[in-house]
This record gives C-alpha cells, sequence and structure tokens, in this order.
C-alpha cells in the first residue's frame, strides 16, 4: 500500500499498489492544485476513486519473492495453491 500525507497529517492520496510512477503524477498535480489561484481566489479539494493498471509478470515476481527469501516464496506459492482450490 502506498499512502502520501499532507502537511496537516491528513491523508492525501491512499493507494493498494504501489507505482512510483503514479505516486510522482499525483504529487504533481497535488502541487499544481495547490499553488493554482482562480479570479475566485480559492480552490477547494474534493476526493476520487480510480482505477489503474499495472503490467503483471509473475515471473518477476517470484523473483523478488525468492530474494527476499526461500519461505516468503514458498508461503506465496501455498496461497496460490490455497486460492485454486478455492474455484
Amino acid at each position: 500500500m502506498t499512502w502520501v500525507i499532507g502537511r496537516g497529517g491528513r491523508v492525501i492520496s491512499r493507494s493498494d499498489w504501489t507505482s512510483a510512477a503514479n505516486v510522482d503524477a499525483f504529487l504533481q498535480r497535488y502541487g499544481a492544485g495547490r499553488q493554482r489561484r482562480p479570479p475566485s481566489g480559492s480552490v477547494a479539494p474534493y476526493v476520487t476513486e480510480q482505477i489503474e493498471f499495472r503490467d503483471v509478470d509473475r515471473e518477476a515476481f517470484y523473483a523478488h519473492l525468492e530474494r527476499m527469501g526461500p519461505r516468503s516464496y514458498a508461503e506465496f506459492k501455498e496461497a496460490e495453491r490455497i486460492w485454486s482450490e478455492r474455484d
């Protein structure tokens, strides 16, 4: 998960997947929005929810798990086995 916390402690962004590109794009939009001053003199925040897409590369994911240690790989493979039996 990724959380971006504003200066006052408010959660200004939350996602259930970490993507550096998405975090950077959000920070750019957030900074631009805070600096922009329309003729009315003020801006107001609003909450959005979005669906983003990511590449799925299982082999690279498994390689990262193995790098973290044999237990992480073994436990994930066992979880996949359990999940497959639910279908």
